[in-house]
């Protein structure tokens, strides 16, 4: 069946759709296809090809993604609230203004995409590869990302206050004036990232890796660095007052 085919089940609902993907169980291929505003909230995709896909302002909220190959689709301002994309791949894909709250994407492969001004309340990204994503002046607070990949990451000027970060890899990140205050970055990676001027009041970074971290004017007061390794990093000018520093390693 072409996709053209396939697409006029959808046209027709979530409904329609979920009945005859129970009829036709597998993988189906739809990549390329335009699914610009439609209502396709509840509709299950999993494992289903949309690659190189049109959905713009598309309502997906409560979709069932796991596993679909998103890869380079567009997607801004698509509304994918309390959405399962646990392990789906979005590769490259557009997603800036999308809304991603309660939105399940653990695992998800988002390397590379841009996500500025995406919605993430209360989603979830742990293990999530974010490697060399756009995430600048994002608003993602008190979010679990436990071993998340962020490594070459964007999040310059972000807001990350209270979240989860433990273990995260933050290497060679860009997190320039980002808001880290009250954040849980426990054996976390960072070293390389560009930390200048980071809001970090009371952030807990203990055993966390910061080796030749930049992190000048960055605010640490009553940071938690104990047994952080800070061999190389630059804390000119940073402000350390009431810091735990037990265990640090500076040299």
């Amino acid at each position: 069946m072409k996709s053209s085919e396939k697409l006029e089940f959808l046209k027709q609902g979530s409904e329609v759709w979920n009945r005859w993907r129970l009829e036709n169980p597998g993988s189906v291929d739809l990549s390329g296809s335009d699914f610009t505003g439609l209502d396709l909230r509840r509709a299950d995709f999993s494992g289903c090809d949309l690659s190189q896909s049109t959905l713009e302002g598309c309502r997906l909220a409560e979709a069932k993604l796991v596993g679909t190959d998103l890869r380079g689709s567009y997607l801004r301002r698509c509304d994918l609230h309390g959405a399962d994309l646990t392990d789906a791949n979005l590769r490259e894909a557009y997603l800036k203004g999308a809304n991603l709250e309660k939105a399940d994407l653990t695992d998800a492969d988002l390397r590379g995409s841009h996500l500025v001004r995406a919605r993430f309340a209360g989603a979830k990204l742990c293990s999530a590869d974010l490697r060399g994503a756009n995430l600048a002046g994002t608003d993602l607070h008190g979010l679990v990302c436990r071993e998340a990949k962020l490594a070459t990451a964007n999040l310059s000027q972000a807001d990350l206050h209270g979240a989860d970060l433990r273990q995260a890899d933050f290497e060679g990140a860009h997190l320039q004036h980002v808001n880290l205050r009250g954040a849980d970055l426990t054996d976390a990676r960072l070293c390389d990232a560009d930390l200048v001027r980071a809001e970090a009041e009371e952030v807990n970074l203990t055993s966390a890796d910061l080796r030749g971290a930049d992190l000048r004017a960055a605010d640490l007061r009553r940071a938690n660095l104990e047994n952080a390794s800070l061999q190389g990093a630059n804390l000119q000018a940073a402000i350390l007052l009431d810091a735990k520093l037990e265990g640090a390693t500076v040299d």
